[in-house]
C-alpha cells in the first residue's frame, strides 16, 4: 500500500514539474522605467493605430478611427496603463481628448531608434 502511495506521489510531482518546465512567461527586454518615458522607434512591419475618444470613466471610451502605419515609419511611443503602447508623435499625438493606441501587435513590430 505504501509503495503505491510513493509511486502516485512521485508521478504527481513529475507531472507538475514537467508542466511548470514547459510553460514559459515572456518577459520584456526593457526595464519598467524604460517603458515610462517616450522613445523614438522605427516600425518593422505594418501596424494599426486606433484613435480613441477619452471619456470619464475610461470604460466608456470608444474607438473613433483606425489608421495603418507603414513599415519603416518613425513613431514616438511609450507604455500606457490602459493600453499597451501609446503614440506621442506627429499625427498620432495623445492628448486629453484622444488617445492613439497601437494594437494588434503580434511579435516584434519595432526597433528602438530612428534608422
Amino acid at each position: 500500500m505504501k509503495f503505491k502511495q510513493y509511486i502516485l506521489t512521485g508521478l504527481t510531482a513529475l507531472t507538475f514539474s514537467s508542466i511548470m518546465a514547459t510553460s514559459s512567461i515572456t518577459a520584456s527586454a526593457h526595464s519598467y522605467t524604460w517603458c515610462l518615458r517616450p522613445h523614438w522607434v522605427t516600425t518593422t512591419k505594418r501596424v494599426k493605430i486606433a484613435k480613441i475618444h477619452n471619456t470619464i470613466p475610461r470604460a466608456y471610451s470608444y474607438k473613433v478611427k483606425n489608421y495603418t502605419v507603414k513599415k519603416e515609419t518613425h513613431l514616438k511611443i511609450h507604455h500606457g496603463s490602459s493600453f499597451l503602447w501609446l503614440s506621442e508623435s506627429k499625427l498620432f499625438n495623445t492628448n486629453s481628448y484622444y488617445t492613439y493606441a497601437v494594437y494588434n501587435t503580434k511579435g516584434h513590430w519595432f526597433k528602438t531608434g530612428i534608422r
